[in-house]
């Protein structure tokens, strides 16, 4: 992956976070006992057929969102692609969107700050692309999901770690504890309980006012 990305600055974060083939089943099965999808990110070509006899759906990272041969082999499974967008202007995403079956506004940065989300972006996503727009976060924020799902996103995508994670984990930085996920589930429940179906009409909590509005 190093020589892939051409990126050996992370070569000692991979290393970290590197683990056996074989966890992909127990991974799989543990996943499914708990009534979960298991969904895997894929970095590598020669990785893309033998995870996909595994997973439930296949992920992009934003690294290679850009690859269309790689997003073909993705596609190629006939099992869900999920697509990150990062660092991609809106053409590019759209070229993203033919391979995606669903498509993720992103803004990669580690932490990504709020004024960098632009959340407003995938209204615009959602105007040019066939697909469902989600949001993959990277802000380290308990609300930003709710934002993005007030925003329009059909999907998140969130880090969390465990309580014992090791700080030097390269999504250290970006991912929630279990109880800050908690709250930021939370907070997007309520964002889509306030979203409501956006049709103009009377709300079943008007009805007794409404019997006094003035009308001509």
């Amino acid at each position: 992956m190093v020589q892939r990305r051409r990126a050996s600055v992370y070569l000692d974060a991979y290393r970290l976070i590197a683990y056996p083939f074989e966890w992909h089943y127990e991974l799989a099965a543990d996943a499914h006992e708990r009534g979960l999808q298991y969904i895997v990110s894929i970095y590598l070509e020669r990785d893309v057929e033998p995870v996909a006899r595994i997973a439930d759906a296949l992920k992009c990272a934003s690294f290679e969102s850009r690859d269309t041969r790689f997003l073909g082999l993705l596609a190629a499974t006939r099992k869900p692609v999920y697509v990150s967008t990062g660092m991609q202007t809106l053409a590019e995403a759209m070229t993203a969107a033919a391979y995606a079956t669903t498509l993720f506004h992103c803004t990669s940065a580690y932490v990504a700050p709020l004024d960098s989300l632009n959340l407003r972006a995938i209204r615009t996503l959602q105007a040019k692309v066939g697909v469902p727009v989600g949001y993959s976060d990277h802000s380290a924020n308990v609300l930003t999901g709710a934002l993005a799902v007030a925003a329009g996103a059909e999907a998140l995508e969130v880090h969390v770690r465990l309580d014992d994670c090791d700080p030097a984990n390269a999504d250290y930085a970006v991912s929630l504890s279990p109880a800050r996920l908690a709250d930021y589930i939370h907070f997007v429940r309520v964002a889509e309980r306030a979203m409501g179906d956006g049709i103009k009409q009377p709300q079943p909590a008007e009805a007794a006012m409404r019997r006094y509005q003035v009308r001509t």
